[in-house]
């Protein structure tokens, strides 16, 4: 039996258009496969696989225009190493790939959003052990600065979508 699961709302281009879409998790089989849906409100007007597989060890965790070119792209992340890379896409084609900051140890990143309006997504950071929340600034994948966020009380839970 398969299952699908929405992973990340998205804003793209489809042949010109700007659209709303989702990236979509299929399991069947124990594998996931990615997929765009390109959607027009609830309409399905297109489809495509998404570059798989991810590499052994890295998790999607985001999808965010890092480069600025219209086109959202994938952000990467391997809890065992910290590390972070950032996939650029042109609609579902990989043509580029980033080393992004490596994490503190602790500290995991869950989400990508342009906090300071500067125009490229910077990193959320969540350290579950303290609850505290941080954000990275970065300009594509370089971290230029960061400012620490809530501290998180127990009745609350950090989501991302």
């Amino acid at each position: 039996m398969q299952r699908a699961r929405i992973c990340f709302p998205i804003q793209f281009h489809y042949r010109g258009h700007g659209f709303r879409g989702d990236i979509i998790g299929i399991d069947g089989q124990g594998a996931i496969q990615r997929q765009f849906w390109y959607l027009s409100g609830a309409t399905l007007i297109g489809a495509a696989f998404c570059p798989t597989p991810l590499p052994t060890g890295w998790q999607l965790v985001a999808t965010a225009d890092f480069n600025s070119d219209g086109n959202p792209d994938y952000l990467l992340y391997n809890m065992n190493t910290r590390g972070t890379i950032i996939w650029y896409l042109n609609n579902n084609v990989l043509v580029n790939a980033a080393f992004g900051p490596m994490l503190p140890a602790g500290w995991a990143v869950v989400a990508a959003a342009d906090f300071n309006a500067d125009g490229y997504p910077d990193y959320v950071l969540y350290n579950a052990r303290t609850r505290q929340t941080e954000i990275w600034y970065l300009q594509n994948n370089v971290f230029v600065s960061a400012a620490f966020g809530p501290t998180l009380s127990d009745a609350w839970s950090l989501i991302a979508p």
